[in-house]
């Protein structure tokens, strides 16, 4: 997804918590603070104008203590998104295991195996994806993860993806996810410059950053082969990784 995908974002008074990612049936969360995302913006664009990484740590930060109301809702926030992640494990270990996928995804998705690598990522992305809110960061988010992962392959063999392959498959996944969201949410920031290689290269930084947390905290959470778990257990993984890494941002200095 790149900044001309970006749009004007929520509102302040938004919900936190959307109906779709409400899966805990807790609710939209506290009420949201006033302005929330103006600072966050405001960062965001100072750092697209300037490239200086102060302002893309404080923007960072904004969003992960006023924006998404902080480390804990925003892993509720994200729920949509986790589940997606742990179904996506889900479907590797079953195709590894000879299995069909319908019990994952609902769709038999067999004929993937062997196929043209494209064919199959579509087929796999289309089956995964949710009809909500998410759909399009989700698409996107799978799109990226499989197609990175895969880098180098024609044809769709689940056999070859290797335990390590499987935990950069949900890094990706998770770290693209995160970043549709942030970008979503940045309204005119990326326009805060007239030079189109400073947005693209400001775009570039802002993805790493989020890779790079999201590695480090998949990297403590995760010691175990994650095709051996549940896509349940993995989704709850995830959130706890979702927790970890905004409670990183949050306490940037």
């Amino acid at each position: 997804m790149g900044t001309s995908a970006s749009g004007k974002g929520s509102g302040s008074s938004s919900p936190l918590v959307p109906p779709w990612a409400d899966t805990d049936g807790k609710g939209p969360g506290e009420p949201p603070q006033q302005n929330r995302f103006s600072a966050f913006r405001r960062d965001l664009g100072r750092f697209v104008s300037s490239g200086n990484s102060d302002h893309l740590k404080s923007s960072m930060k904004n969003f992960a203590a006023k924006s998404s109301g902080g480390a804990a809702t925003a892993s509720r926030r994200l729920s949509s998104v986790t589940a997606v992640g742990g179904n996506l494990v889900g479907l590797i270990g079953d195709l590894q295991s000879g299995g069909d996928g319908t019990s994952i995804s609902g769709v038999d998705l067999s004929s993937c195996v062997g196929e043209q690598l494209d064919i199959a990522v579509e087929k796999i992305v289309e089956a995964l994806t949710p009809d909500n809110g998410d759909a399009d960061k989700i698409k996107a988010a799978l799109e990226e993860a499989l197609y990175s992962v895969l880098e180098g392959e024609t044809t769709f063999d689940p056999s070859s993806l290797s335990p390590s392959d499987i935990v950069s498959l949900l890094t990706r996944y998770l770290a693209e996810s995160i970043f549709c969201w942030i970008v979503s949410e940045s309204d005119k920031a990326f326009q805060k410059t007239d030079d189109p290689a400073r947005a693209i290269q400001a775009e570039k930084d802002l993805r790493e950053l989020i890779f790079v947390t999201v590695e480090d905290k998949v990297g403590e959470q995760t010691d175990a082969n994650l095709v051996t778990m549940s896509a349940s257990q993995i989704s709850s993984l995830e959130k706890e990784i979702v927790r970890e890494v905004f409670g990183t941002w949050e306490g940037y200095d």
